[in-house]
């Protein structure tokens, strides 16, 4: 069977149309940390590991972690204890964070340079001191941490130039979590499946585009990572506490 001209454009057309239509790209984003590290009023800085690739900060084909809270994933889990959010009014609480929530504090509990992957393209450069697989390699190089960060290589850091008077382009102070999560909403904690007036059920939450992880709140239950449309890389627009309404009656 010949297709004419028109029955290629036709199909050409309908295979691009999708592509189009997907707003779940992190490319130009704040996540997409290839264009952060080509911001010329950071160049100079020599702040990380430029790989000039968009995915390989968090993900690789190859040699990936089969035991993240995310697929192919290319940062090791931060070996922090964290400091948990408390409260009386908790029907139950908080542990730990678990793997849906660890991929998140790799970067941004500030503990680990957002550059350290597993697996780097083969084509780097490296400073020995900047290779992660380098048994000198110092893992407080370009770290997530504010301007007040108590270590030598602090003046490395997002917050040395990106902090809340920042020399370059913008703010970057709300990501710099630390390892204390008392101030954020609780993580690794069990939504309630019984009927009660102060939470929706497991199902209309869900639906509301929540997601729960063996039953349970963790980092990606209210953030998309993938997808910028919304402040925070929110699951929806917070007008008015959407996102809270998700899953809160009150």
């Amino acid at each position: 069977m010949k297709l004419t001209i028109i029955s290629v454009m036709i199909i050409a057309v309908a295979m691009i149309m999708p592509m189009k239509a997907n707003s779940d790209s992190i490319v130009g984003s704040a996540h997409d940390l290839s264009k952060t590290m080509k911001d010329p009023n950071m160049a100079y800085w020599d702040n990380y590991n430029d790989y000039n690739e968009v995915c390989v900060y968090c993900h690789t084909p190859h040699n990936a972690r089969v035991d993240a809270g995310a697929p192919l994933w290319n940062r090791q889990d931060p070996t922090t204890n964290y400091t948990l959010y408390s409260s009386s009014s908790l029907s139950s609480q908080p542990g730990q964070p678990g793997p849906q929530s660890m991929v998140c504090l790799s970067c941004h509990d500030g503990t680990i340079s957002v550059d350290a992957v597993i697996n780097a393209p083969t084509s780097t450069t490296w400073e020995n001191w900047e290779n992660p697989s380098y048994p000198g390699y110092n893992s407080y190089h370009g770290r997530m941490q504010g301007p007040e960060a108590p270590d030598y290589y602090a003046f490395r850091d997002c917050g040395g130039c990106h902090g809340d008077n920042p020399i370059a382009s913008r703010s970057l102070s709300a990501t710099f979590i630390s390892t204390t999560l008392a101030d954020d909403h609780p993580i690794n904690i069990t939504y309630p499946v019984n009927a009660t007036s102060d939470f929706k059920p497991v199902a209309e939450a869900e639906q509301g585009g929540a997601k729960l992880y063996a039953g349970k709140v963790e980092c990606l239950s209210c953030h998309n990572v993938h997808n910028p449309q919304y402040g925070s890389f929110l699951i929806k627009s917070n007008s008015g506490s959407a996102v809270c309404y998700t899953c809160h009656t009150k």
